[in-house]
């Protein structure tokens, strides 16, 4: 995967062409009041792109169409719409209906996106066999070591995967963070399906499926708001992994089926982000007893042996299977952030993973599969707000206002 996204790093590094699109931006919130005006306000900021924002205000109790209201009163680049509590899908396909552009891009209400990462996502579209490409998503609200552990994440997992299929049109997901659409092949595919929880991943397996090409773009960055507590952090990765489950589960006639999508990423999804998730624990409570065993019976052996071994290989083993697996992620996780030129201050989170915050993602597994099995249907649910994600003013911008009449 390293190498593969080495290779789309490589061959992504082409001029870009800037100002040739009308483009509508579909946003979905629910008691979004803490985070909207900001995320608004990152998108009417977009250079070299004509963009229009649809919000649809989906039932929000907290006051969100009254802060978009006082924000941008206005503003005409911006349509609100209201409508009663449905869902992020049927939110989204009510904006899609008002949408006039060729191209929408989806972001979430949490989300502030770059200046330029419009610009840099529409560039995909002049070729007409693209119908949707993904955006680079970065934690935003770095406050603590759970938010830096999914920063981490999100750069070495979900960003390196996206670049290394996109070289082979397998990716699984173009994010509801931030991802555009050629807005005629998401009408013939249906619009977004409310049947599942991943309704971004799902799209996206359905334009593949009708013979799209669906691209990656790392320039065009999006800053979200992570979970910042470990239940947050658990409600959401239970979310994120039933609705994967859903959707294994809507495509499993796809496998082996459609290129390198269906021989290479859909069993890449069933092994390493739901079976090998689900033997981990298993594996990790084999070794953590097998290392307790071997070591008392190491001590055991100081006391009743004549010449006593100073140490056990076995032990060593182990210690040493283990460390190498710790110094392979990092290597890999160096990697990974070297290509999205991101904080190497991060890179010393990467050994701790291990300790808590890989059990918070098995503990999740576990729990949506057994869900599953059960028969259980999930609501879509979404996190509360905080408003803390922090994003840097470019230089060029602040000079710009401040040079502007």
């Amino acid at each position: 995967m390293l190498w593969l996204a080495s290779l789309r790093n490589r061959d992504a590094a082409a001029p870009v062409t800037r100002g040739l699109h009308c483009v509508d931006v579909l946003i979905a919130a629910h008691n979004e009041a803490t985070v909207i005006e900001a995320n608004i306000r990152s998108v009417l900021a977009s250079r070299d792109v004509d963009v229009r924002a649809i919000l649809v205000d989906d039932g929000s109790t907290d006051g969100t169409a009254a802060v978009v209201a006082a924000a941008f009163a206005n503003e005409p680049r911006l349509l609100v719409l209201s409508k009663p509590n449905g869902g992020k899908a049927s939110a989204l396909n009510l904006a899609l209906a008002h949408a006039h552009a060729d191209v929408v891009v989806g972001i979430d209400a949490d989300t502030q996106i770059a200046p330029d990462a419009i610009a840099a996502l529409t560039r995909h579209f002049d070729n007409p066999k693209v119908a949707a490409v993904a955006g680079n998503v970065r934690v935003g609200n770095r406050v603590n070591i759970i938010t830096r552990w999914q920063a981490i994440e999100y750069i070495t997992s979900q960003n390196i995967d996206r670049r290394a299929l996109a070289h082979v049109n397998a990716i699984t997901v173009v994010p509801g963070a931030i991802g555009a659409w050629r807005a005629e092949a998401v009408r013939e595919a249906g619009g977004y399906s409310a049947d599942t929880l991943a309704e971004d991943m799902d799209l996206t397996w359905r334009l593949r499926r009708h013979g799209w090409r669906i691209a990656n773009e790392a320039g065009a960055v999006a800053f979200t708001e992570a979970p910042a507590t470990l239940k947050a952090l658990m409600r959401q990765r239970f979310r994120w992994t039933f609705g994967t489950l859903q959707c294994l589960w809507k495509h499993r006639d796809a496998v082996f089926h459609y290129g390198w999508f269906g021989s290479f990423a859909l069993p890449s999804l069933w092994l390493f982000q739901i079976a090998l998730q689900v033997l981990a624990p298993l594996v990790d409570l084999q070794l953590l007893f097998a290392l307790i065993g071997r070591g008392f019976g190491w001590l055991e052996s100081l006391q009743h042996a004549d010449i006593a071994p100073l140490y056990d290989p076995a032990i060593w083993l182990i210690v040493f299977i283990y460390v190498a697996f710790v110094a392979l992620e990092l290597a890999a996780a160096w990697v990974a952030i070297a290509l999205d030129d991101e904080d190497r201050r991060l890179l010393w989170l990467q050994p701790l993973q291990r300790f808590v915050y890989r059990q918070i993602m098995y503990i999740a597994v576990w729990r949506a599969v057994s869900k599953a099995l059960a028969g259980a249907t999930q609501a879509w649910g979404k996190l509360r707000r905080t408003g803390g994600v922090v994003v840097a003013q470019p230089a060029d911008d602040a000079t710009h206002r401040a040079s502007a009449p």
